[in-house]
């Protein structure tokens, strides 16, 4: 370089002669956004005459270096170095970068726009959990933030990079690319920052913890217009699409599309004639006009539908929300929306699907407001993402929302006011829709391009809305008419992979309604890479190289960049292929669940890895730790420690150690652990022995490498090459010793007990776990086939059942009974361990699920396997009922709604304290689809078990979750905590991977539980099966009908009293018998103590059969049968306790004759499909005809009765006649539950739930009459201790209390004995009020002097009390709640001890209420008003208008007079009652 410079701020003519002689050439090689940029040089340097005064160090170390005769900028570490002027505004600023050397976590990069060190702009590169990204910042206020996202960006140590910044006004551009290469069209990032952009400032350099990072060839200069072209677009009678303004080089961004009434939009074409598409990857040259092409719609059948709703739904399907969110009650003829929760409900009227133009109308009445409801109509409804909905929201008014665009709140005052009946109207009409209320128009919106679909009706958080007088009209799509794509989406643009690895792309044509989807795959180069028909991209040679999907129709692309890199040379074979962190989904995942869990790990950690780690061994013990043979709880901890690190929710601040220190101690923990495995050492260490007789002093050596070894995986890039070594031959060596490795069961296949009460369940998922981590890691290695092998037999083999000793269903090449040789479950799901029904070693399976994100992470497609049989174990613990006569009581299901404890059916060895196990089973049935057939699903139980866990952590500062073993069950509770976290963790990034559109692969794809109609699935007897529906459902299944247990499909809902349901059974198919398959419809008396008690109505070999079975393995009763033909429609009738049999073959219902009695009690209806036969398959096709008004929740037990309580709740009690035992359940519209058990000989005790979302409720515990006077209300407390809820009211219905949050509550006698107030005393009932809620006490051991005075000092402490505070101590009995008092405004503190006057007391009260004084008139009524003393005149005038304060024996109000302890007593009841 041969500048010379005497100052780098430039007069333009010298810059410009500088620029010509040097910077130019550079920058023109590079990424210039410009050229005329640099017409206007304000400023250059090439540090060879660096002047040092012109910049300002404000942090770190900065120097000018020579390497091979250049001269340049260096930092490291952290550092920032600035210059420039205030006066620049709109410029580029253009310079070289070279990383030389990588640091984890760190970033440089430059700033711009540069004010003061908490002021700036910052353009960087960055590493983060081993990906390197491009970002970009901004400083205000000291506090930065990212705008936009961090794009993946691969830059390499040790080359140069020429990076431009390009700021007008409020937009930034940020262009980068290695200096020799061919400069970018398109910027790496674009911003436009709106909210207080930097409008002015200098420019600098900026490193955060990085290695060395040089800068040069600095040049800014004002930032010149570029080129610009117009781009114009004819919408050939469409509405009008805006032009755009695209600068030279750039590409177009797609508009919005127009609408056209009567036609569909076809794209957008390069010429008038409508033959050539554009393609909107094209760079734009020149300015130029887009013509869009249209298809004419012609209107089709005209279709008209009216529904009172006095019947069925048999019109309708619901396709969101809970399975009663839609219902028409009993006695009733208006369809009730409630129970609808913060998610929406939809139902849907499915008569006709494509309906073009429609008029919709319905009344809706709002009964209960309580809730900021929703309420609306939907049209062009084609799927969850696609559709239109018009509402009202209580709070926010009337809105519009396109789902596939924006949401629109209209200018309206209009308010549904709750028990008037509203008309609702919806028109649509070509793209404009129209909204009406009593047929005045509200609303109108034009320009929405949704074509055609349903209607229906929506609601979202409601408590009780109805509908009625339902009325559609419009017209069809004509048959035939097509519609053409007008493109196509990928899910990415950008993918990197190695040599041999495999990952997914996924397409979706547009516009979603477009009637050919079909597309094509294809790449550029297959030296490069290849794609499959499914979107899947195998690396096969270094490079880059373009992946394009094309659609069938129109030949609409869009390409993906696939960058292959070579696979390290010791990799060929036996080597560790690292997580590809950059394919995946960045973290931190913020959603409130995951915030959670993300909680309680970091909580964890600081317990464990800054607790118990120094108490072992000291803050510094030197290179490794000294773990001897068990490792245990030091791998759980490395493990958790691992995943919060690499996901990037680690807390510095809860933890309260910076990230740097976890790292570094998570890396000696794993190296320890790994180091001292037996296939690192030459003799010794723990791992299992050579000859495989010996697995380690805990027999799960292979469970501490896997859980070891994820941790190693997961932190690989903070790992040197030999701790790496140490951490893949542990894992390797475990996984070998598995090969041969024997596979254990509990019951051999004749069902004799190999293991009486042990389950080898845990044992085999534990070792699947290593093969399943050693598979991802190396998946070259040369004993992959026979780990996979092995894998697979253990993870069918950990929760097989009898049944599955007959499945045909192929997995992994062979059927599911040719892998096994025995069972580990039972049918139902449960397993024995422990020598009883144990769910804590059921919760095991966690091991196949975690196989399932190593298998992702690795971008391997998810083996079936993984999941095998984990929906079975799932029900189990969700809706399996187990009978307090058989088992521990209470009985009932595992888990129980609103409630984090778990029921033990044969209690636990462990305590019940332990949670954490399920709370990570419950995310992976979230994240892998397995909680499609349970009643709640992972989501709602995931939350329900953290809570808890977080409650339990809440009672510590340093992070515990349990006060000791004892509480927490075990030895090292903590760090069995530890590990269940990690594995939570683990099912949430998938569950985010999911959630965030990231291909991952799955063998079995994940289902879901949602059906049409408010429908369940079910899998009774643990057999195989699906469900799909495609308008009809159709049922896949094996197994057999009676028996000694069945075995089947069921599709169902939960009812109530009387019911019924009508299906058509249109086909029955069998792979095996076709005379032993069966089809047919059933209803299950869940009031029966066996399971399997049913009433069934099914078609099978030509006849029609009604049977009744009363017990499990009894024998069914045949009650009728009659010879048929398919299709053929069945119905069930349940009327009482008589349930009868209908069938129809197209001439009428006619009854099959006989009916079942004895079915009185509730239960669940539905149909079902059996084969016969454990080793085939039956396939059934089903119609839903209709549907049962009474659909109800989930099923109780004997005699039950329900009633609407005054304050609008309803309570429901169920009497056990069994046992004498009455539970209450009483539901308040705002979603606040309480379910009180009364044991026949027992006190009771309520579970109070309040929702998360409400700060505090006002709720009433029912009792069967008033409670006494010395009754009051106690939390009681995890540890058993009771705090009497204070302001709890005796009302006729129950006890009235007030909480903020969910809690145990239990009904006390707390009565006190004084012999100066016997019963019949005038006070009595106000003075026990007062004493059982510790408000007041005695003045005596048994006295209460209720004539005595009470003082100002006393009144003041009661109040304290009554607030919940510690009135107590101070330097006078009554010091610290006078203290209190003064500083809450309740009293000034003066004559402590004096008497009160009525007055007085009602002065304290009002202010301690906060209540604002009314008008005196209310005073005007008593004599005496004019002796009330000016400053109480308001509180008195409120205490009597609260009804606080009465006359006294005179009828005056007597406001000087003093008050005595029963008045006091009195008036602070009748306040409580009141205010409470």
């Amino acid at each position: 370089m041969n500048m010379q410079k005497q100052r780098p701020f430039l007069s333009a003519a010298l810059a410009f002669a500088i620029c010509l002689n040097s910077t130019c050439a550079i920058s023109v090689a590079a990424a210039a956004p410009s050229e005329s940029d640099l017409e206007n040089p304000i400023f250059a340097e090439d540090f060879e005459s660096y002047d040092a005064s012109l910049w300002t160090v404000s942090d770190g170390n900065w120097s000018v270096e020579e390497t091979e005769g250049e001269h340049a900028l260096w930092g490291s570490d952290t550092g920032l170095i600035s210059t420039g002027s205030m006066e620049w505004t709109d410029y580029s600023l253009s310079y070289d970068m070279t990383p030389a050397e990588d640091k984890k976590g760190g970033s440089a990069g430059a700033v711009f726009r540069y004010q003061d060190d908490n002021h700036f702009y910052h353009f960087r590169l960055m590493e983060k959990d081993g990906s390197k990204y491009a970002a970009l910042l901004e400083w205000k206020g000291g506090k930065s933030s990212q705008l936009g996202t961090r794009v993946p960006y691969a830059y390499e140590t040790g080359t140069t990079y020429r990076c431009t910044i390009r700021v007008i006004k409020d937009k930034i551009e940020c262009y980068i690319c290695p200096v020799g290469e061919a400069a970018p069209t398109d910027p790496i990032l674009e911003y436009k920052d709106e909210k207080a952009p930097l409008l002015s400032g200098g420019i600098g350099f900026r490193a955060n913890k990085s290695g060395r990072v040089g800068f040069d060839n600095v040049l800014v200069a004002e930032a010149a217009a570029q080129q610009i072209f117009t781009v114009s677009f004819e919408v050939n009678g469409g509405t009008q699409v805006a032009e755009q303004q695209v600068s030279a080089g750039r590409t177009l961004s797609r508009p919005d599309a127009p609408t056209r009434d009567g036609f569909m939009f076809d794209g957008w074409y390069a010429d008038p004639a409508l033959e050539t598409p554009f393609d909107f990857n094209t760079p734009v040259a020149s300015d130029m006009t887009l013509y869009a092409k249209w298809t004419e719609v012609l209107d089709g059948e005209a279709v008209t539908l009216e529904d009172g709703f006095s019947g069925d739904l048999e019109n309708w399907s619901q396709v969101k929300g809970p399975g009663d969110a839609f219902v028409i009650p009993e006695d009733d003829e208006r369809l009730l929306a409630s129970n609808a929760t913060k998610d929406r409900a939809e139902l849907l009227l499915n008569t006709y699907e494509m309906l073009v133009d429609s008029v919709v109308e319905v009344d809706v009445t709002v009964v209960d407001d309580s809730k900021n409801f929703t309420v609306g109509i939907l049209t062009r409804y084609t799927n969850a993402q696609n559709h239109i909905l018009a509402c009202y929201t209580k709070g926010t008014g009337l809105r519009f929302i396109d789902r596939a665009g924006t949401t629109k709140t209209m200018d309206s005052d209009v308010v549904l006011e709750k028990g008037v009946t509203y008309r609702l109207k919806l028109v649509s009409s070509g793209s404009t829709f129209q909204f009406y209320i009593d047929d005045e128009q509200i609303y109108s919106v034009q320009n929405i391009n949704h074509p055609f679909g349903k209607v229906g009706l929506y609601t979202t958080n409601s408590s009780e809305i109805y509908f009625d007088n339902f009325k559609m009209s419009g017209s069809l799509v004509p048959e035939g008419v097509e519609f053409p794509p007008t493109g196509v989406a990928l899910s990415r643009h950008e993918l990197t992979l190695e040599e041999g690895q495999v990952l997914g792309l996924s397409a979706a044509v547009e516009p979603f309604y477009a009637t050919n989807q079909k597309i094509d795959w294809s790449s550029a180069d297959t030296r490069i890479a290849t794609v499959d028909s499914s979107g899947k991209v195998r690396g096969v040679g270094v490079g880059s190289t373009d992946i394009t999907v094309t659609t069938q129709a129109g030949g609409y692309t869009d390409t993906c960049t696939v960058t292959v890199h070579e696979a390290p040379p010791e990799r060929e074979q036996n080597a560790v292929v690292p997580i590809q962190w950059e394919n995946f989904a960045p973290g931190p995942f913020t959603d409130p669940l995951s915030l959670k869990y993300a909680k309680a790990a970091n909580n964890n950690i600081k317990c464990n890895l800054f607790g118990w780690l120094d108490e072992k061994f000291g803050p510094e013990p030197g290179e490794f730790y000294g773990l001897g043979s068990t490792v245990k709880g030091y791998a759980a901890l490395a493990f958790v420690s691992a995943t919060v690190l690499s996901m990037d929710v680690y807390d510095e601040e809860r933890v309260g150690h910076s990230e740097e220190e976890a790292v570094e101690r998570t890396v000696k923990l794993i190296a320890s652990i790994a180091r001292n495995h037996r296939s690192n050492r030459d003799s010794g260490g723990w791992g299992v022995s050579p000859d495989k007789t010996k697995r380690g002093a805990s027999d799960q050596t292979a469970l501490d490498a896997n859980v070891c070894g994820t941790a190693a995986w997961l932190m690989w890039d903070y790992l040197p090459d030999e701790y790496r070594e140490y951490a893949r031959k542990m894992v390797e060596y475990e996984a070998n010793a598995l090969m041969d490795y024997t596979v254990p069961y509990y019951r051999a296949p004749d069902g004799t007990l190999v293991s009486p009460g042990d389950t080898k369940g845990e044992e085999n998922a534990w070792n699947s776990g290593v093969l399943a981590l050693a598979l991802s890691m190396m998946p070259n290695h040369q004993n992959h086939a026979a780990w996979a092998e092995k894998c697979t037999e253990l993870m069918i083999s950990a929760y097989s059942t009898p049944n599955d000793l007959l499945n045909t269903h192929v997995i992994g090449g062979k059927a599911v009974k040719d892998w096994l040789n025995g069972s580990n479950a039972d049918n139902n799901g449960i397993a024995i361990n422990h020598r009883r029904i144990h769910p804590d070693y059921m919760a095991v399976i966690a091991h196949l699920l975690n196989g399932a994100v190593q298998f992702a992470m690795a971008g391997e497609t998810v083996p079936e396997e993984t999941v095998f049989n984990a929906d079975l174990i799932y029900q189990a613990y969700v809706d399996l009922e187990f009978d307090a006569e058989n088992y521990n009581a209470p009985g009932g299901s595992m888990y129980k709604a609103r409630s984090p404890k778990i029921y033990y059916p044969m209690t636990n060895d462990y305590g019940d304290n332990r949670l954490m196990h399920v709370a990570s089973i419950d995310v992976f049935a979230d994240a892998l689809g397995f909680d499609h057939n349970v009643t709640l699903d992972g989501e709602y139980w995931a939350n329900v078990h953290i809570d808890e866990i977080l409650r339990l952590q809440d009672r510590f500062t340093d992070g515990r979750t349990y006060l000791d073993d004892e509480e927490g069950g075990s030895s090292g509770s903590e760090r069995w905590v530890s590990t269940h976290l990690a594995r939570a963790m683990m099912g949430n990034w998938m569950r985010h991977q999911r959630q965030n559109g990231v291909d991952i692969a799955f063998e079995r794809p994940p289902e879901t539980g949602a059906l049409p109609d408010g429908l369940m699935q079910y899998t009774v007897g643990g057999t195989y099966g699906t469900v799909e529906y495609d308008g009809v459902y159709k049922l896949s299944t094996m197994g057999t009908l009676g028996g000694t247990e069945d075995a089947f499909r069921y599709v169902y809902r939960y009812t109530e009293g009387d019911a019924e349901m009508s299906v058509t059974i249109r086909a029955l198919q069998s792979d095996g018998n076709p005379a032993d398959a069966t089809a047919g419809i059933m209803f299950r008396d869940r009031e029966k103590t066996a399971d399997d008690a049913n009433v069934y109505l099914g078609y099978r070999d030509g006849r029609l059969v009604l049977t009744v079975r009363g017990s499990k393995g009894g024998e069914s009763l045949l009650i009728a049968e009659r010879a048929v033909t398919l299709p053929v429609g069945v119905r069930l009738e349940k009327t009482g306790d008589a349930v009868e049999g209908f069938f129809n073959q197209g001439g009428g219902w006619i009854k099959i004759g006989g009916a079942a009695t004895d079915c009185a009690g509730e239960g669940t209806i539905g149909f079902l499909a059996a084969s016969g036969s454990n080793g085939a398959f039956a396939h059934a096709d089903f119609e839903v005809l209709s549907e049962a008004p009474d659909a109800g929740t989930a099923p109780g037990v004997k005699n039950t009765t329900t009633k609407t309580n005054p304050d609008g709740s309803t309570t429901t009690t169920v009497v056990d006649k069994r046992t004498g035992n009455v539970t209450q359940t009483t539901r308040y519209p705002s979603g606040v539950k309480i379910v009180t058990d009364t044991p026949k000989d027992g006190e009771s005790v309520s579970e109070v739930l309040v929702p998360k979302d409400l700060d505090g409720v006002t709720v009433t515990i029912p009792t069967a009459e008033k409670p006494a006077p010395g009754m009051a209300a106690a939390i009681v407390r995890a540890d058993g201790t009771a705090e009497i809820i204070r302001t709890s009211v005796a009302t006729e219905d129950g006890m009235r209390i007030t909480l903020s949050e969910s809690a145990t509550v239990r009904l006390i006698d707390n009565s006190k004995v004084f012999a100066d107030v016997p019963d019949g005393h005038w006070a009595y009932g106000a003075i026990q009020f007062a004493a059982s809620r510790e408000l007041f006490t005695g003045t005596g051991a048994d006295s209460f002097s209720p004539a005595g005075s009470m003082s100002r000092a006393m009144l003041v402490t009661v109040l304290a009390r009554l607030d919940g505070q510690d009135a107590g101590g101070g330097a006078t009995w009554y010091g610290r709640a006078m203290d209190w008092g003064v500083e809450n405004g309740v009293t000034d503190g003066t004559n402590p001890e004096a008497a009160i006057t009525r007055e007085q007391l009602a002065v304290m009260l009002c202010r301690y209420a906060g209540a604002e004084a009314p008008e005196e008139s209310a005073l005007h009524s008593f004599p005496d008003a004019g002796r009330v003393s000016d400053w109480a005149a308001g509180a008195m005038a409120w205490a009597v208008q609260e009804g606080i304060l009465t006359g006294n024996g005179t009828g005056g109000l007597n406001p000087a007079g003093t008050a005595s302890r029963a008045e006091a007593a009195a008036i602070l009841m009748r306040f409580v009652e009141q205010m409470a």
